[in-house]
C-alpha cells in the first residue's frame, strides 16, 4: 500500500466499523493511531452526525462527495455526475441539490 505524503495510510471504513467502536465506547481509537487516517463512508445522516461529533470534520465520505471529487479531478463532467444523480434518484437515493453545478458555484 502506498502512504500519503504525511506518511499515514488512508483507511476507508463503512459505518459498521464506526458502530463497532461506538459499541465498546472507544471511537477515539480511530483517531489515536497515527499510522492511519480513518475515513467513514456513509450516506446515513445520523452516522454522518456521529462521525463529525466523535471524530471531527473531514472524516466522512459520501456518494455526493465522491462524485464532486471526481468532477474536481477532471475524471467526471458535471453532466455525467448529474446523470448518475438522476439514476440514483430513480433508485430512491436523493440529494439535496438540483445539479452538481450548484456545488461548484
Amino acid at each position: 500500500m502506498k502512504r500519503a505524503a504525511d506518511g499515514r495510510l488512508l483507511v476507508v471504513c463503512d459505518a459498521c466499523v464506526l458502530i463497532n467502536f461506538l459499541l465498546v465506547g472507544r471511537p477515539d481509537l480511530l483517531t489515536a493511531n497515527k499510522d492511519y487516517r480513518f475515513i467513514i463512508a456513509t450516506d446515513d445522516r445520523r452516522s454522518l452526525t456521529e462521525v463529525k461529533r466523535r471524530l471531527g470534520s473531514g472524516r466522512a465520505l459520501t456518494t455526493p462527495g465522491i462524485l464532486l471529487g471526481c468532477i474536481r479531478a477532471g475524471s467526471l463532467s458535471v453532466e455525467e455526475a448529474d446523470a448518475i444523480k438522476a439514476e440514483l434518484e430513480r433508485q430512491r437515493f436523493t440529494m439535496s441539490f438540483s445539479s452538481f453545478a450548484d456545488l461548484l458555484a
